[in-house]
């Protein structure tokens, strides 16, 4: 590797390292990561599809509606035995710790169990086909969607 000058102003006080896109200088004298274009295009295709996952969801919610309180408590209690299980305080039951959906007012086991379009991401429960378009459903989409929407620009907010 050839020697490289560089000039004392970048020099004084703080920590540099060469690689292959150039010189790197850090305030908190750690390495800066570079990122892979391929890990760039991987997480933004991670996105795409949770997105449309989820606008999937809300689409079943419209279409299919509600699943009775039967099939409520079926869900609930193999959701209960699962491993996957995150407890919180801000629902009775928590929220699914392997859908990725993260702690989302939507994506709370009390709302996503009742959604009939809904499916669990180990298949311990599936979508029901049944249901009908009503104008609650289209309501209670709407709501959601908007909570969704609220919930993550306070994350957005939060963070900067």
């Amino acid at each position: 590797m050839n020697h490289i000058k560089i000039p004392p102003v970048l020099m004084s006080g703080k920590k540099y390292f060469y690689n292959e896109s150039g010189i790197h200088i850090t305030h908190d004298m750690s390495k800066t990561k570079t990122v892979d274009k391929k890990d760039t295009i991987k997480t933004k295709n991670k996105k795409i599809t949770k997105l449309f996952s989820y606008f999937k969801f809300e689409l079943l919610n419209i279409y299919r509606g509600k699943v009775s309180k039967k099939i409520f408590n079926d869900r609930k209690n193999k959701c209960l035995d699962c491993h996957g299980l995150m407890k919180d305080t801000t629902d009775p039951i928590g929220y699914c710790g392997l859908c990725g959906c993260g702690k989302n007012p939507r994506a709370r086991l009390t709302v996503k169990l009742t959604v009939a379009g809904a499916t669990c991401p180990l298949n311990k429960w599936q979508p029901i086909n049944k249901g009908k378009f009503s104008f609650a459903n289209l309501s209670d989409t709407g709501l959601g969607i908007c909570q969704t929407l609220w919930y993550n620009v306070r994350q957005l907010w939060q963070r900067n």
